[in-house]
Parts: structure tokens; sequence; C-alpha cells
């Protein structure tokens, strides 16, 4: 610290009174106290504190219907990687790859609900203008960017989210309604009054440009990437298309609803429900049959049964076989006590892999992936951080 010139300040009080002498006016004034005070500049020399640097992490978040699902890449791990993988917890060494229940969520579908059935069929249109609706998807909200941003500061990671539920704004989803506006606190917009918002919760910032990777252009004109290097910026996150996020399987990497309709308007099962497509052999299910006893079991066991029941030999339309993948793919959870979706798991439908895991867990490693391989340029990024 450096001092100034100083310089010393006296408060003279007084006590003043006005009197009528005489038919004359005359103001009087009687001095009370007098304080000392000296004001002495300091000049701060210590050093400014290092600038906030980005890391070189992503975290991808996928906004489930209950919780939300994460996965941790690092940037430089996933250069030359051929199929990247999430982050290694060196505390617990395992990949950084999870759900975060939103208990907000729950309450918030539980709140419209009720407030559904108190309503006139005439005032659902009232639905989205709701005080009490309004307050608590902002509380929802409040909740959820917490809960990212408590990821990013943990592992120094920035956000890439989904920007699908930015333009799902229409009737009573008020589910997509508190996604947008969280989307909205991490990515861009073209809308003032959401920018406006964006810089009054990030204190004035708006755009951050990443000092390691290099994005791929975007291109107006084709709405695809190019592979011109650009710098990457962020808000302070970024998002990708949600197109196929949560049916790809993240072990063998292929999509079974895409393998599906590339076989035409009409496909062939054989027996065992098996259908052969150009990714490779899959097997659809139409439902479960077991026998009593097993039923019984499984009811006192307090779980679900899995699909056990292949799908009817012959000839089916692509709308029909659509419509019985999608139910073979994501299914509820095999514990009845898991307060899960009734989609909460993943099935690979694939004979070839037929792994299952968290639905949610597994659309964040999409998202992650898929931002490295369309968005970022990697093999133009310098090889260090600056």
């Amino acid at each position: 610290m450096e001092n100034g010139e100083w310089m010393l300040i006296l408060d003279w009080g007084f006590e003043s009174q006005l009197v009528n002498q005489d038919g004359q006016l005359q103001l009087r004034a009687t001095l009370k106290d007098c304080q000392a005070r000296v004001a002495i500049p300091m000049k701060d020399q210590s050093a400014p504190e290092e600038s906030f640097v980005l890391k070189d992490r992503l975290v991808a978040i996928d906004l489930g219907e209950r919780q939300i699902g994460y996965a941790v890449f690092d940037i430089p791990e996933s250069k030359d990687a051929p199929v990247p993988q999430p982050l290694v917890d060196p505390t617990t060494h395992h990949r950084v790859n999870g759900t975060i229940r939103i208990p907000g969520v729950r309450s918030l579908i539980n709140t419209v609900k009720t407030h559904r059935g108190s309503q006139s069929s005439n005032t659902k249109l009232r639905q989205n203008y709701d005080t009490r609706l309004e307050q608590m998807r902002e509380s929802v909200t409040a909740e959820i960017v917490q809960r990212i941003e408590a990821l990013m500061a943990q592992y120094g990671a920035f956000p890439v989210l989904e920007s699908s539920v930015v333009n799902f704004q229409t009737g009573s989803r008020q589910l997509d309604l508190v996604y947008g506006d969280v989307v909205r606190h991490f990515a861009f917009s073209s809308v003032d009054a959401h920018k406006a918002k964006r810089q009054e919760h990030w204190m004035g910032a708006d755009r951050w440009q990443h000092p390691y990777p290099t994005a791929r252009e975007y291109d107006e004109a084709t709405g695809k990437h190019s592979g011109k290097p650009k710098p990457l910026s962020l808000f302070p996150g970024a998002t990708v298309n949600p197109a196929g996020n949560s049916q790809v399987c993240i072990h063998c990497q292929r999509n079974a609803l895409t393998a599906l309709r590339n076989l035409g308007e009409h496909i062939s099962i054989q027996e065992g429900g098996v259908v052969n497509t150009d990714a490779g052999r899959l097997t659809l299910f139409s439902g479960h049959r077991y026998a009593d006893a097993v039923f019984q079991q499984a009811k006192r066991e307090k779980r679900y049964l899995p699909l056990n029941v292949p799908a009817k030999a012959g000839a089916l339309a692509i709308r029909e076989a659509i419509s019985l993948a999608r139910r073979s793919i994501r299914r509820r959870s095999p514990l009845e006590m898991a307060r899960d979706t009734t989609q909460s798991q993943f099935h690979c439908l694939f004979n070839d892999c037929r792994k299952t895991y968290h639905a949610d867990q597994g659309a964040a490693v999409n998202i992650g992936r898929k931002f490295l391989k369309e968005h970022l340029a990697l093999g133009a990024s310098p090889t260090k951080l600056q």
C-alpha cells in the first residue's frame, strides 16, 4: 500500500435560530461542536489476481424427466481416442458419469396435475400464466442451474447441453419451460431478453473464448459445421443437436431405430423376433409371459420382470416395428423401489451387445461425444493450454 497526501477535515456543528427583534428578523447561530477527521488516500500496489482460465474439460448434461445425467470428458485425452470415454476420477477410480436427482421436478409435475384437476376445461389456457406455477418453475430452474454450476466448479468444466428444449414452449409443458430457461443460462440465444437475463446471471459477462480447443465453423446456408477451425466461443456453455442422443448405445455405437428405418417401409421378422439389418442382428420384443409362480415371487421381491416374448415372425410395417423397438429399448428399472421413470433403463437390441445402463447417463455420454466429434476441430487445436 502507498499513502497519498492526507487532508484534515473539520466538521463544525451550529445551532441556528430565527428571531424577530423589533420587527426585524435576525438569524442567530451558536457553535455546538467540532469534529476533526483525517482523510488519507491509499493506493493498492499488490499484484493483481490471476484471471480465470477455462479448463480443458467439458461436462455433458442430459436433462431427464426427474433427474439430470452428466458425463465429464477431458479434451486432451479425447483428442486421439477413437471413442472418447468419460474422465476417470483419481479419487474413486471410476468414470465421472452419473445422475443427480432433482426433487423440485417431481414437485412441479405433481403440482401441475393438481392444478389441471382443479380447473375447468375453458380455463386450462391460463396454466402458463398461473403465478404459483411460475414461481415453482423459477425455483426448479434455480435448483437445476445450481447443480450444473456445482459440477462445473467441481471438475473445472464448461457445460454442454441439448438445444431442443429451447423450442418446446407450447401449451402446458411446464418441464419444457423449465429446461428452456436452464439451457438459456448456459447457451447463446438471439433474443435480447434472454441475453439480458444471462448477462445478469453471469454478472455482466456474455461470451467466453476458450484458449485451448478450436471449433468447427458453422455454415448457416447448409446448417452444418464445416472443417474450418475458429476459436471456441462459450456462453459459458454450448449446445448440440438432440437427434439420436438417447437412442445410440454407448458401448457398440449403433442406433437400432436408424437400422430399422434403413430397411424400408416393411421389414421381415424371423423366428424369435430376430431382424437382420445392415448394422447387425437385433431382437424385438412385444411383451412378457411368465408362470404365476414367477410373477408372485417377483411381486414379493418388489421387482419388475423384463420383456421375454419376442415379436411374431412375419412381415411388419416399419411404423409398428419402430413402436416395438422403442418399447424394447427404453424400459423401467427392474427394482420397484427405484424411484425412476418407466423409461429409465436403456437396453441395446443388437444380439452381439445387449448392454443395459441408465438412459440419462448414456444420453450424457452421447452428448459429450457428439460435441467432441461434430463441434470441435481437435486436430487444429494447440497441443498445450495457454
